[in-house]
């Protein structure tokens, strides 16, 4: 199933710290938005891993410490530019 236009799914951390997604048994491609305070820090495309090893999934791993990620569907973020300004509701 693909998520909904116009959804996703935000990822908070306490700490401002790097982290890594990986995406075993996701069926769909989602692009995530690393978030640094009110900026985007940067914009990676994640592709399913079907592999019955989830361990041979790729990570993806964020561009530098960060206090929050966003999941929306693949090709969602496109048009979003590194150093683009965030307003969080």
């Amino acid at each position: 199933m693909v998520p909904p236009a116009g959804t996703g799914m935000l990822f908070r951390s306490a700490e401002h710290r790097e982290v890594t997604f990986w995406m075993a048994d996701t069926l769909v491609p989602l692009d995530i938005a690393w978030l640094d305070g009110d900026t985007v820090l940067g914009v990676t495309r994640m592709t399913p891993c079907l592999s019955d090893q989830a361990q041979q999934c790729p990570r993806y791993p964020s561009p530098g410490p960060v206090d929050a990620a966003l999941e929306v569907p693949g090709g969602a973020l496109a048009e979003l530019t590194v150093g683009a300004a965030v307003t969080r509701g």
